[in-house]
């Protein structure tokens, strides 16, 4: 691609000259005319739409990694009479925590530990209309998970709408001095205070 044969490291280039470069390689991948890359700041977004037309938004910042819990899936499956299968709400961590929805009255900051890696809440996922696409098939059709979700956290939300799952943000902090840095792995442990849980499922690519 040219974007290759331009970044060969043959002389240093900025970090806007690469942005610049990968934008045209997307652009021609995607026949997208004017493409542009822009850099998503620190704060973690929750999902729902931009409070300002027009503003330049990212659902969820890349520092968040979001988190569902089986029990829940399980409950809300049972609650709407829906199939409600774990894809269709693009987590990267499914956790099979025993009680549904402990993870939705996580306050903001508070500690969450995967294996030895802290991270810390931050805030519920505020769900769209990806939920009623099967990654799958997108062109099947079937009752909206969407609605459902909204039907049954009728009056919840804070307003933005419907939610499901937790946003977590590393901490690297809190991992101390002199601790060793590790990887995610199925089978890790999921603790936040003395709830502890395993992770079932780990998804770390883009939704």
């Amino acid at each position: 691609a040219r974007c290759d044969a331009e970044c060969d490291g043959s002389e240093p280039y900025s970090a806007g000259a690469i942005a610049e470069l990968a934008a045209r390689w997307f652009e021609e991948l995607l026949a997208v005319p004017s493409l542009r890359l822009v850099e998503a700041g620190a704060a973690a977004g929750t999902g729902e739409a931009p409070a300002q037309s027009g503003a330049l938004h990212f659902a969820n910042a890349p520092s968040t990694l979001l988190l569902v819990s089986t029990a829940s899936l399980r409950d809300f499956g049972r609650v709407c009479g829906l199939a409600v299968p774990s894809d269709r709400f693009r987590a990267n961590l499914e956790v099979d925590f025993a009680v549904p929805y402990m993870e939705a009255a996580w306050s903001i900051g508070s500690a969450v530990h995967v294996g030895r890696l802290a991270f810390e809440a931050a805030g519920r996922c505020v769900r769209c209309q990806a939920v009623d696409i099967d990654p799958d098939d997108p062109a099947a059709t079937g009752p909206s998970l969407l609605a459902a979700l909204a039907t049954a956290q009728a009056g919840g939300g804070g307003g933005k709408g419907p939610t499901f799952g937790t946003l977590l943000r590393p901490c690297v902090e809190r991992l101390g001095a002199g601790s060793d840095l590790s990887v995610l792995t199925l089978g890790m442990q999921v603790r936040h205070g003395s709830h502890v849980a395993e992770l079932a499922t780990l998804v770390l690519s883009a939704a």
